[in-house]
Formats: C-alpha cells, sequence, structure tokens
C-alpha cells in the first residue's frame, strides 16, 4: 500500500487513493500519513466483513480494487461486480509454480535462487490462470536463509511488483480479455 501511495503522490502512478480498508488496524497510521479514510472491518481475529468490504467499495464508487497481501478469498458478490480487470491483487511468490499461502517457503524447499512476486487480476474463478500483469524477482545466493529471503521480497520486491502492475492497469498499457492480459494496442 505504501508503494502504492508514494508513487501516486510523486506522480508516477496517474490515480486516486478514494479509501483504504484492512481487516487489522496495521495500515491506519499509513492511511493517515496520505490523507485517506481508513476503514477496519475485521473483527477480533482478523477475520473481514464482506458484505462491509463491498459496501464501502460502493461508497467510494472506486474503479480499482489493490490488494495487498489480502490473503483471503474474495467474496463472489466483489468477484462479480468489480469483474472484468478491476481488482488487482500481489500474489507473494512467483505464479503459477508457487501458489498458495506460503511460496518462500516452498520456493526455498525446492533449492531456488530466484524468487519474486506476481501481480495479477482477479477473476470470478478461484485459480483461473492467465491473469498474470506483471511480475518482478530478484536472486539470491546459495545459503541465504530463508529469514533474508522473506524480508527482501517483503520490503524490496513486493512492493515495487504491485505499484507496477496497477500503473500497467491504470495506464492501460493492458487489460483482461476474455480472462486473458493482453497488451492494448496504441
Amino acid at each position: 500500500a505504501l508503494a502504492i501511495l508514494r508513487d501516486i503522490r510523486d506522480k508516477r502512478l496517474k490515480a486516486t487513493a478514494a479509501v483504504m480498508i484492512g481487516n487489522r488496524n496495521s495500515c491506519r497510521g499509513i492511511a493517515e500519513q496520505f490523507g485517506i479514510d481508513f476503514h477496519n472491518i475485521g473483527d477480533e481475529k482478523g477475520n473481514p466483513d464482506n458484505r462491509s468490504m463491498v459496501d464501502l467499495f460502493d461508497k467510494y464508487d472506486v474503479d480499482y480494487i489493490a490488494l495487498a497481501r489480502y490473503m483471503r478469498i474474495m467474496p463472489p458478490r466483489a468477484c462479480w461486480e468489480y469483474a472484468g480487470g478491476r481488482i488487482i491483487n500481489l500474489h507473494h511468490g512467483l505464479l503459477p509454480p508457487f501458489p498458495g499461502f506460503r511460496p518462500y517457503h516452498d520456493a526455498y524447499t525446492h533449492h531456488m535462487l530466484t524468487y519474486g512476486a506476481t501481480a495479477h487480476f482477479i477473476v470470478p474463478e478461484l485459480d483461473a490462470g492467465n491473469q498474470i500483469i506483471h511480475q518482478s524477482t530478484f536472486t539470491v545466493t546459495p545459503g541465504t536463509s530463508l529469514d533474508e529471503i522473506i524480508r527482501t521480497g517483503e520490503t524490496d520486491n513486493e512492493p515495487q511488483c504491485l505499484a507496477e502492475g496497477l500503473r500497467r492497469v491504470v495506464d492501460r498499457e493492458v487489460e483482461l480479455h476474455f480472462h486473458r492480459v493482453v497488451r492494448v494496442k496504441r
């Protein structure tokens, strides 16, 4: 979220942040720093109130939804109402080889030296594939600890990946066409 807000502020991303929604209060300070309304829709365990989330999308009349570390399945209503390339998600691993909740761990188990993140469109069908907007990678040397790999991914690679993926969509460089990401002809 911070990388996106900085890119908007610095005019690298031609967008306006309408609202920040979270299932915990950890992003409230970032929203306040940038003068954006923040809504916590999580219960005491962080489980989101999906109805409230969709109602807030409607209230703020959002054009796009950017998900950063939203480790939940989007509610079907949101997927259908905002289908067609309007929901952009950051997956903290390279897709398709490392889906799921622990892609760094999975890649580490396979002794990978290249790690990455994937910005992709969300569609109503879970894991339908072929919606990749942008991927960014980083390489480590043999013996790099898993903790160091995760730190590098979370602090350096993932924010840049989501910001670049969102920029490509907002600038209309790519779009979702029949569940495939295609370049827009200019």
